[in-house]
């Protein structure tokens, strides 16, 4: 179910400190800081990505970061506080930024993850990504990715969501 209360909106420049914040602390732990303030920023600002927070009493508590392309769209980067996690705070941001590929005529996705990171994985996996590529040193030279990918043309085809 999800969280009570929870709105999206896109980010604004304000935003990009507690986004960088949230992946440094949450998603790049052990790796080089590499979503700084300023790239968060410049990726609010992107005119191919959407940057979409989710918020609770004006607080933000996750994020996603999507980046779109003729063919595809990379899911650059997802984020839920530890607090909001598995209330389906996520599947939300997930699903909001589906809907916009699909708008866009966008249908596939992918996303890279880091190996070791099980619960993103069947997190993925539950929302329909399948594994197509393992990446050796992808993250910092040292840790293999996964990428996952999903097809969206199901969801053009029935309306859902």
């Amino acid at each position: 179910m999800l969280a009570e209360k929870i709105t999206l909106c896109m980010a604004t420049p304000v935003d990009a400190s507690t986004i960088a914040a949230l992946s440094r602390d949450d998603i790049e732990y052990g790796l080089p800081w590499s979503w700084t303030p300023a790239r968060v920023e410049r990726a609010i600002r992107h005119r191919d990505v959407n940057v979409v927070v989710a918020k609770q009493a004006q607080v933000l508590v996750g994020f996603g970061i999507m980046q779109y392309g003729d063919q595809g769209a990379n899911l650059n980067l997802l984020g839920v506080s530890k607090d909001q996690r598995r209330l389906g705070t996520g599947t939300h941001i997930v699903e909001w930024l589906e809907r916009v590929a699909v708008n866009a005529g966008i249908f596939d996705i992918v996303v890279q993850l880091r190996q070791q990171n099980v619960a993103a994985k069947a997190f993925y996996q539950g929302l329909g990504f399948e594994v197509i590529d393992h990446l050796p040193g992808y993250y910092g030279n040292h840790e293999v990715a996964i990428v996952m990918a999903k097809n969206l043309s199901a969801l053009k085809e029935s309306g859902d969501r």
